[in-house]
């Protein structure tokens, strides 16, 4: 891409265009940035095309109008920000997935590799955070008809409670229960009455009727994520998830290379335990809700990262302009 550059440059200033005379130096790209401030070389990463047509300043600008609304609403009736807003989201964790690590090995070996539980099965895990930098204890549910109480022996259960579903998801029915027998009891202990928010993804099973009724009835106001940006608007995602995800790997590494035997149902629990009492911290969680602009509510810290909007060009098919054919 520098060369090309070079070569542009050249070719508009009518210097030679042949390979060897517009060659660069080591140091022309360097040069070239300093002449420039106002470029940086950074690396890219990639996004899926989706999240990317999401980044737009007018969806992210709705938004936050929106949030902004219903926060200035909501303090009318005694609602505190700090202390009653809430995120809400699910992540599956792999069983037996271990974080990539570097070993040392024989020096003629390209790509050593650790083998894993292969299994691939999937365990959700729900979890709630407030803007205080408290966590909710997470919600675990496995992929079964039954689970064993033995799973949980090694458990501190403040941290963690159970449950199960034949395919690992939260459907209509289990994202009803979560929010009457988990998210509501715990929250409505700490906001003493006042009204709560929450914030979270148009997950389907999060806009049901019943699940709005219930929100509505028992004062918990919620406000869904636009498509495909919670990884620019949602605190869960944006500070917590990554790092929580890295710490099981790291657990489950440790296990799969001590014992050389893969992770079962039954361990699952145990790891992530371990990994959520190191990933948690009061902070952390603060910050994440300060990076997406929820609180304090200050929307240029995700707009001033947006994307300009591209214009749209609208192609008409007919000519809007004909008159109505008249019926004989």
């Amino acid at each position: 891409m520098a060369t090309a550059l070079a070569q542009k440059q050249a070719k508009e200033e009518g210097l030679p265009t042949t390979d060897e005379s517009t060659y660069i130096g080591k140091k022309w790209i360097s040069r070239f940035l300093d002449r420039h401030p106002d470029l940086a070389a950074k690396f890219s990463n990639q996004l899926d095309n989706r999240r990317q047509n999401a980044s737009n300043l007018i969806t992210l600008q709705d938004y936050f109008d929106k949030l902004t609304r219903l926060i200035r609403k909501l303090i009318s009736k005694g609602f505190i920000p700090s202390k009653d807003t809430y995120n809400f989201d699910e992540k599956d964790f792999i069983l037996g997935y271990s974080s990539k690590a570097k070993v040392i090995c024989r020096s003629w070996r390209w790509n050593p590799n650790v083998a894993q539980n292969g299994s691939g099965e999937l365990i959700t895990v729900v979890e709630a955070v407030s803007a205080a930098g408290n966590s909710l204890p997470s919600w675990v549910i496995y992929k079964v008809k039954g689970h064993y109480m033995g799973w949980h022996t090694a458990v501190d259960y403040p941290i963690a409670v159970f449950a199960y579903s034949e395919n690992s998801c939260t459907d209509n029915v289990l994202g009803l229960r979560g929010l009457k027998q988990h998210f509501d009891p715990h929250t409505a202990k700490l906001s003493n009455g006042r009204a709560r928010l929450l914030i979270m993804d148009g997950h389907g099973s999060h806009l049901t009727y019943e699940f709005c009724s219930y929100d509505l009835s028992h004062e918990i106001y919620f406000i869904c994520f636009p498509a495909h940006s919670t990884h620019l608007l949602q605190p869960l995602d944006v500070g917590f998830f990554s790092p929580l995800q890295h710490y099981y790997g790291k657990a489950a590494d440790t296990h799969i290379r001590e014992t050389r035997t893969g992770i079962m149902k039954g361990m699952f629990s145990k790891f992530f335990t371990e990994a959520k009492s190191k990933e948690y911290s009061k902070e952390t969680i603060e910050a994440s809700f300060r990076t997406t602009g929820i609180h304090p509510l200050n929307p240029d810290e995700v707009l001033n990262k947006a994307r300009p909007t591209k214009a749209v060009k609208t192609v008409c098919p007919i000519d809007l302009h004909m008159k109505t054919p008249r019926i004989r």
